[in-house]
């Protein structure tokens, strides 16, 4: 039997997990078209420019004194499509990390100009950096780190702001949730190109919530079909109906950007972080 994609966690109120997610498989390609594109790889490699991998949607239920993050795994890269992205990461047992967007770009071996930058990775050297600092200033740090390489990657490449973004500025978004004495305090962080398509500079801008909700991140498309779901019956502190906004968007199979398994955490003054739903391969604590 297959090893189940979720580790096993703690269920709140009885409720039971909901059914194992299906997983398409990618479409084979032949071996004459591998080693075409193996050849054209070689031949291309010092001169090509970095990866851009992205990811998708994001549903967020924030309320006083707790905040719950629901997240897909799907991240679309050149190489194909893989279900195995952690899009959230708990920093510490009170900090709570999440992003979507390009959330990761990376050259080809032997590049020319060598470029390796992802979100998640860059959320975790931050806060190791900064320790017990303040919330604000980790959102501000891995922002202006960000914006940095958002911006270099901008000067090697004069199709970034066309390949980065489609139809709207914002490049990629981190959400940062900890919990504290007064409650949970919770950041967004936006990375946007000024001038879209020609992306001329590169800026981010922080918002504070406090107004109770459900915030809705990452792919247009889901966010709209998602979006028309949000009336009394949804409310931000169920945690699993807000997993399955996103398994109906999914399995609606109209948005070949989002896929499941669904990951699940939420982070509350009282309990620290806890998971609902966690792959596998993604871990418990940073």
């Amino acid at each position: 039997m297959p090893e189940a994609p979720y580790q096993a966690a703690t269920v709140r109120e009885g409720r039971p997990l909901p059914d194992r997610p299906r997983v398409e498989a990618a479409p084979s390609v032949s071996c004459q078209r591998q080693h075409l594109q193996l050849l054209a790889c070689l031949l291309c490699a010092p001169f090509a420019l970095p990866h851009l991998c992205s990811a998708t949607i994001l549903v967020i239920g924030i309320m006083p004194g707790r905040v719950i993050i629901a997240a897909d795994s799907r991240v679309a890269a050149p190489w194909g499509i893989e279900d195995t992205e952690c899009k959230i990461a708990a920093l510490d047992p009170h900090t709570l990390y999440a992003a979507s967007g390009i959330t990761g770009m990376e050259s080809y071996p032997f590049s020319l100009y060598p470029f390796l930058w992802f979100a998640r990775r860059e959320a975790i050297q931050e806060f190791e950096n900064l320790g017990d600092g303040n919330l604000r200033q980790l959102a501000e740090a891995w922002a202006v780190s960000a914006e940095e390489h958002f911006s270099a990657m901008r000067l090697r490449d004069w199709s970034f702001g066309m390949r980065a973004v489609s139809d709207h500025l914002t490049i990629t978004s981190g959400h940062f949730a900890r919990a504290n004495q007064d409650g949970v305090e919770f950041l967004s962080v936006y990375i946007q190109c000024l001038d879209y398509p020609a992306c001329v500079a590169v800026t981010h801008t922080i918002a504070e919530r406090r107004v109770p909700g459900i915030l809705l991140d990452g792919d247009h498309g889901a966010m709209a079909f998602i979006s028309q779901f949000l009336n009394a019956r949804i409310r931000p502190d169920d945690a699993y109906a807000l997993g399955y906004l996103i398994a109906a968007a999914v399995r609606t199979r109209r948005f070949p950007d989002i896929g499941e398994p669904i990951d699940i955490a939420e982070v509350s003054a009282d309990q620290g972080v806890h998971w609902y739903l966690r792959k596998r391969n993604c871990p418990a604590l940073q």
